[in-house]
């Protein structure tokens, strides 16, 4: 069987480069906006793998030391050594399961403070945690990797779209966040927390600010500190925002709850009209 070709796209403003082939071949396509120029297409008889190396490795060289946004998705090999990513937002999707620690190490060790840090990968490696747990973000924070975040740096990560795991936070502390939310969150700003929960755990009483209206769904077994439901009033938000929020706060596990809260998308009409076809 032959080997399987892969492709690579990389994307820098405009301008779009693939590496694609098999083994020692590779293909090189360049264009723009996305759009393939076959004039500037081009055969090479190196592995694609050292051809992008080759081609990242120049940056350093000509200072291209910062970018607005990186994103890495569904790579299977790992970064250079000579590789200097630093960023305001950053991205990293489904990175092959051999390295998804050195693309985390690589990228969160150059930047501590981010706009958007969005990490959908997998894993426990503890000095990754660590480094998650160091970093922080002013709009969007999307952790999927495990972390051991802290009350105390909870409140320093000022992005109101979070979603992240940590045993080490309390139901305090997400109370806390969870009112900073309805408060100053926008239409588009999702809060997913999973957090240490007591055996207990009681949402309405633990996690929800007083003089909160809500409607709750009531579930076939659950426990009763559980809530699913609408938050349909009771707060008042600084941009006016009004709609009501799907709210979901459970126990998650044996020593773990789950809070999951965004605004219900308001149906947009769509226009229907029917002509007068005459079919006489």
């Amino acid at each position: 069987m032959a080997p399987q070709k892969t492709i690579i796209r990389i994307d820098i403003d405009t301008f779009t480069i693939w590496f694609i082939g098999r083994e020692e071949i590779t293909r090189i396509d360049r264009g723009s906006n996305g759009e393939l120029n076959e004039k500037l297409s081009e055969i090479k008889q190196i592995n694609r793998y050292d051809l992008l190396r080759e081609f990242m490795d120049q940056f350093p060289r000509k200072r291209f030391e910062w970018a607005e946004s990186i994103e890495v998705d569904g790579v299977t090999f790992p970064p250079s050594d000579t590789w200097n990513l630093k960023c305001d937002n950053l991205k990293l999707v489904f990175i092959g399961e051999d390295h998804v620690a050195t693309w985390h190490q690589k990228t969160l060790k150059a930047c501590k403070e981010f706009k958007k840090l969005e990490l959908f990968c997998w894993g426990n490696d503890p000095e990754v945690i660590e480094l998650i747990s160091e970093t922080t973000a002013s709009q969007r924070y999307l952790v999927d990797y495990d972390t051991e975040i802290s009350d105390e740096q909870l409140e320093k990560i000022e992005a109101l779209d979070l979603r992240f795991n940590s045993n080490q936070l309390t139901p305090e502390a997400v109370k806390k966040r969870f009112q900073n939310y309805l408060k100053n969150g926008k239409l588009d700003d999702h809060l997913e927390l999973y957090f240490n929960a007591p055996e207990d755990f009681n949402a309405i009483e633990q996690v929800f600010p007083e003089g909160l209206i809500f409607e709750k769904e009531e579930v076939e077994g659950e426990a009763d500190g559980d809530f699913r439901g609408k938050i349909t009033g009771g707060f008042q938000n600084i941009h006016g925002i009004t709609d009501v929020r799907n709210i979901v706060c459970i126990k998650w596990g044996i020593d773990l709850a789950r809070i999951d809260c965004e605004i219900i998308p308001k149906r947009i009409p769509v226009k229907c009209r029917l002509y007068p076809f005459d079919f006489r």
